[in-house]
């Protein structure tokens, strides 16, 4: 299993943030590899026309499911999806909140596609850096490939946040970053929906939720005769139903709800039933394919078809076509190949040959320290190992070693880089032979600078290539130096948090601790934020899991509380806005309590403005960083 990464080098001083956004630095459609056939119809009418099928054998329907995070009680979920015919993607992390990742063996065993959904659950726009958030959607994606040694060519956000309002920038970088990983799908529509023009589009689902918890057939078929009765509004965009989200599922009577969900929607005779993979490459190759006719004559026309290759779609799903003539032969490179006929023609399949299929064996090298060579032993069940550094003034150096008994041919580098680093076209070897190293250097362009350079930036680089024909693939990574963003006066870097107490008398000095200048209490430690906390996340979270870790492994058992003091200045004025405010044992500003009645929106005056918080330790304060987020809006 590999394990999770935080960061832990040294900081030096970066710039102020500035944006930048290129169209030709994010164009991954352009980075696709295509292989031609030949297309032979015998028919009764070389006149007619082909075309592609909008879904898989020209089904009317596409249905998935989607099931989130790493829950255990997924194989339960696979095995009843298999029983009537369902398939569906699980969207997982790794290492979420401390918990286990699934047993890929079973995994594979029970035939589950996967898809992304960050290594440790964070709201990507509301929390993070970019580059932890790059980190977030990038690395999962190459340790996800090399467990099940399957491709992932879909995401979905954790808490659906893939927008904030004190960050309204970030669901742009979110964007960019997801196509420069390489993912094509997202489950939310909203998102996909907002991909501005200079990236490409991303396809998308329909979501029908039966219950995470009580699942309801009745309520489930309410929802699916609602979106079936305008199919106008979803159908030209994602003609593919997705049921999810997750399996919350604590009872037998919960779980046969859900059984009976799925018998009455199995078995459809024109409904596809298909994975997300299967789906998003589908859609992929609708936007690419092309063809044109090379010999037309008496009963006879023929096609040259341009189709992209399976590997860099993610998936192995055929692509169908229908010829408008029924009863039509089809040949394929020379032979025939099945088809089936109806009332406007006749419907036959492409499939993907050896060379252009989904790698079978993935592998996946982490120089976690950026240490210029590779420890001797590192096992690998792919022909190649590698290895990623980077050198002085950005000069990036990957080494490729084929310790296989065979040649590999048509070698394809693809870079994945942080927002930082303006990201090259995937660059062609002719191949590499048994017992050779390679060693090439790149010198990488800096495009970003302020913020894209804050936190420790995430390198990775895919490499594909044939060994006996077949697909294969590795994924190598390393990591920049890291960088500490400079300090910004209020929020996060002028805030602390108090060691843990156990009487709650304490709490009674609040309102005298929130007066602007006030001492800190001499009796309780005091915790500003820490290196990795600003390294990993922007400036409006207080990582108090971070600064209390010590703490909270020895503090006694019982009732626990800890203060936070914050200080911000406001030129203007405004409200405070933060979720958590509700839920707290105490909030209070400037010398005054606030009560609950008053805590949606908290009015700050012009000048400083100090409050404080009382918190409750409970099971999620070592690991819900997002907990104490907050934002300042103006009148």
């Amino acid at each position: 299993m590999i394990p999770i990464l935080f960061f832990q080098r040294l900081p030096i001083v970066a710039l102020s943030l500035t944006s930048f956004c290129s169209p030709d630095l994010f164009a991954s459609d352009s980075d696709l590899r295509f292989y031609t056939r030949e297309v032979r119809i015998q028919t009764s009418d070389y006149t007619g026309k082909l075309t592609l099928c909008p879904l898989y054998d020209d089904r009317e329907l596409a249905i998935t499911t989607r099931w989130d995070d790493s829950n255990p009680r997924h194989y339960r979920m696979l095995k009843l999806m298999g029983d009537y015919g369902f398939h569906g993607t699980l969207y997982m992390n790794h290492g979420m909140n401390g918990e286990k990742s699934l047993d890929f063996d079973q995994l594979k065993a029970l035939d589950a596609d996967l898809g992304a959904h960050s290594m440790t659950h964070p709201r990507l726009a509301t929390n993070l850096s970019i580059n932890q958030m790059f980190w977030e959607v990038a690395e999962i994606r190459a340790i996800l490939e090399s467990e099940r040694d399957q491709p992932i060519n879909s995401y979905c956000f954790s808490d659906g946040n893939f927008r904030n309002r004190a960050r309204p920038f970030m669901q742009g970088e979110i964007a960019k970053s997801l196509q420069r990983v390489g993912y094509t799908h997202n489950v939310y529509a909203r998102f996909a929906e907002s991909i501005p023009d200079e990236l490409d589009a991303v396809s998308t689902v329909s979501p029908i939720s039966a219950g995470d918890k009580n699942p309801s057939m009745k309520k489930f078929d309410q929802r699916f005769e609602q979106i079936m009765s305008d199919p106008n509004e979803w159908y030209a965009e994602a003609p593919c139903v997705s049921i999810g989200v997750h399996v919350w599922l604590y009872n037998d009577e919960s779980w046969g709800e859900m059984e009976e969900i799925y018998k009455k929607y199995a078995n459809r005779e024109n409904w596809w039933y298909c994975d997300q993979s299967d789906y998003a490459a589908y859609q992929k190759l609708l936007k690419h394919t092309s063809w044109a006719v090379t010999d037309r004559k008496d009963n006879e026309v023929t096609y040259e078809i341009r189709v992209p290759y399976a590997s860099d779609l993610g998936s192995n799903s055929p692509l169908s076509l229908r010829f408008s003539v029924p009863n039509s032969r089809v040949f394929v490179d020379g032979e025939l190949v099945m088809a089936r006929s109806d009332d406007e023609g006749t419907i036959f399949h492409l499939l993907p040959p050896d060379f252009a299929q989904i790698p079978r064996e993935i592998s996946y090298f982490r120089n976690l320290t950026n240490q210029p060579s590779q420890p001797a032993g590192s096992a690998s069940e792919t022909s190649l190992r590698a290895w990623l550094y980077l050198g002085a003034n950005d000069q990036l150096q990957l080494q490729i070693s084929n310790r296989s008994s065979v040649s590999v041919e048509e070698v394809r580098l693809s870079y994945i880089l942080p927002p930082k680093y303006e990201n090259p076209l995937a660059e062609n070897l002719v191949g590499i032979a048994s017992g050779e190293t390679l060693k090439l250097e790149r010198p990488l362009k800096v495009i970003g600078s302020g913020e894209y350079l804050w936190g420790v930036p995430y390198l990775l680089c895919q490499i594909d290539y044939l060994a006996n024909g077949q697909a294969e693939r590795v994924f190598v990574s390393t990591f920049d130096q890291a960088v500490q963003p400079p300090y910004e006066a209020g929020f996060r870097d002028d805030s602390f948090v108090s060691g843990i107490f156990t009487d709650l008398s304490i709490s009674e000095r609040a309102a005298e601790l929130s007066e602007p200048g006030a001492a800190k209490l001499a009796s309780l430690a005091w915790y500003g934020p820490t290196e990795m906390e600003r390294l990993m996340y922007n400036r409006y979270v207080l990582a108090t899991d971070l600064r209390l870790s010590d703490e909270l492994e020895s503090a006694p058992s019982g009732e626990r509380y800890y203060f936070i003091i914050r200080e911000l200045v406001s030129d203007q004025g405004g409200v405070l806005v933060s979720r958590s405010f509700a839920r707290l044992k105490g909030v209070y500003l400037n010398g005054r309590k606030v009560p609950k009645s008053e805590r949606g929106n908290i009015p700050i005056q012009p000048g400083l403005n100090r409050f404080v918080t009382i918190h409750k330790v409970n099971n999620r304060t070592d690991r819900k960083r997002d907990y104490f987020t907050y934002e300042v809006r103006s009148h």
